[in-house]
């Protein structure tokens, strides 16, 4: 199944404020979830949103998966110690 990979506006800055090495490693990984939207790695966050998170080394991509519309929105990519605030 084709997902399409979405990102929010905020995602999408901090995509680009990335180290160059970090940014290409991010990219890879969210073109994993355009053909699998739990790649390897993934987990569930605890609470009352349904939503998933990636790790690319100390960088932490947040995101949501829409069924019905065959999306994936990542809707944060922070660093580990601020993108759970």
């Amino acid at each position: 199944m084709i997902f399409r990979v979405e990102l929010s506006s905020r995602a999408f800055d901090s995509l680009e404020k990335l180290d160059a090495q970090i940014r290409e490693r991010a990219v890879e990984r969210l073109r994993e979830l355009e053909s699998a939207p739990f790649p390897r790695g993934c987990q569930k966050l605890k609470g009352e949103i349904d939503a998933y998170r990636l790790r690319v080394g100390k960088i932490r991509i947040l995101y949501k998966i829409l069924w019905d519309e065959k999306a994936i929105v990542v809707f944060k990519i922070e660093s580990r110690g601020t993108v759970y605030r």
